[in-house]
């Protein structure tokens, strides 16, 4: 009886930490930041030993409409650990979070790099 309690109380708490990934496509990413206000951040290139200082223009998105595996849409909202896989033409994978995000000209910027939208072939969301 003690033991499967204890199986029962572990299983509930790893179900609890399982985190839910969604997917989003470009296009539909692009229309979600196209009727946003314009936020200037700072940002910093890092090519050492020299720092490069600029500020970028973008927006700031509070909620984010995705798919889950099934097709079914959702609105998440994002948090400054909110991810987003990113996985390009060439196989490469990198991870973005909205608290260092900026869609600006076509690319999508991150803290320490960037990539082209039309190099964008998945995008999958984790909140």
């Amino acid at each position: 009886m003690k033991n499967t309690i204890t199986l029962i109380l572990i299983i509930l708490t790893l179900s609890a930490c399982v985190t839910t990934t969604y997917h989003v496509t470009t296009e539909s990413m692009l229309q979600q930041f196209a009727n946003l206000h314009a936020d200037t951040r700072q940002t910093f290139v890092v090519d050492s030993p020299l720092v490069f200082p600029g500020a970028v223009t973008g927006g700031v998105l509070s909620e984010l409409d995705v798919l889950d595996a099934k097709g079914n849409e959702h609105t998440i909202l994002v948090k400054n650990n909110t991810a987003l896989l990113i996985t390009t033409r060439n196989g490469r994978q990198e991870i973005y979070h909205f608290s260092n995000l900026i869609l600006q000209n076509n690319t999508l910027y991150g803290k320490y790099s960037s990539v082209k939208l039309d190099d964008i072939i998945k995008i999958e969301v984790t909140p």
